[in-house]
């Protein structure tokens, strides 16, 4: 994932909400029946959501019926978003948006039954984050962290003939360690991270998806990249006319992309006897 700082992601994808949100697609169906599947989702329960943006995965949330969500936004312009998006969803009582960082923000202990992070829980720091997680979770409570992933699983014949022109515009450190996994696709490390913090049952699983986009909205799509957001403005500006100019050149206007979305479970463990 992002190679920017911790720090970066709290206010970096407020400034225009409703664009973020329209041109990053759902999470896959597979998802959710994932979750349903080893009991970590049903209707009628208590959840935590980090970081929900724009509310991608808020609102399939929501569908469930949950007895509470709270969703914990540090950036003001996302939670004022989510406030009115879901203002008439059915089931919006039982939403609660706490504008306060994760790190800070007061959860009882063991008060729910599920936590989540859906491409956003790279912008906490793991050892303590998931501590906190644990903390406010049920005995067999569950954790789901997830992330789509635009490129770096599978490198689809856009991603290929981008790279010369992204790497140049990342600089130097970035090509040197191009060779890293990125965050989501590193599951050894995340699965140790979770066993270190005393969660069982870990398991990964990941999902690939195939999708075509016109120019406007692959630009539109890497101008969100919390990566590209952080370039100064030349070289920002400079890269994604590269990009347009390959989409439009090579692709025809409409590269199809790969994407890959990885789901990480674990369960806060039953207490003994």
């Amino acid at each position: 994932m992002s190679k920017v700082g911790h720090r970066f992601g709290r206010d970096a994808f407020g400034d225009d909400p409703a664009r973020y949100d329209a041109v990053h697609p759902a999470y896959p169906a597979e998802l959710y029946e994932r979750l349903e599947a080893i009991g970590a989702l049903r209707r009628g329960m208590s959840i935590f959501e980090i970081g929900p943006g724009t509310g991608l995965a808020t609102r399939r949330l929501l569908d469930y019926r949950p007895r509470r969500l709270l969703t914990v936004e540090p950036d003001s312009r996302l939670a004022a978003y989510l406030a009115d998006r879901f203002r008439l969803h059915e089931g919006c009582d039982a939403l609660g948006i706490a504008t306060e960082l994760f790190e800070t923000v007061g959860l009882a202990p063991e008060s729910f039954d599920l936590g989540i992070a859906a491409t956003s829980f790279h912008w906490v720091r793991q050892r303590g984050g998931l501590d906190r997680v644990r903390a406010a979770l049920v005995p067999g409570g569950w954790w789901a962290m997830w992330w789509m992933n635009f490129g770096t699983a599978i490198s689809d014949d856009f991603q290929i003939a981008i790279q010369p022109i992204f790497m140049e515009a990342l600089g130097v450190a970035a090509r040197g360690s191009r060779t890293r996994l990125a965050f989501d696709l590193d599951h050894s490390r995340r699965r140790d991270q979770l066993g270190r913090a005393g969660f069982a049952q870990i398991g990964v699983m990941s999902w690939q998806h195939r999708r075509r986009l016109t120019t406007a909205a692959l630009i539109d799509l890497y101008s969100s990249f919390s990566v590209i957001k952080a370039l100064p403005d030349g070289n920002r500006a400079r890269l994604l006319d590269g990009l347009a100019d390959i989409a439009e050149t090579r692709f025809g206007g409409a590269p199809e992309r790969v994407f890959t979305t990885t789901l990480y479970t674990a369960q806060n463990p039953l207490r003994a006897g």
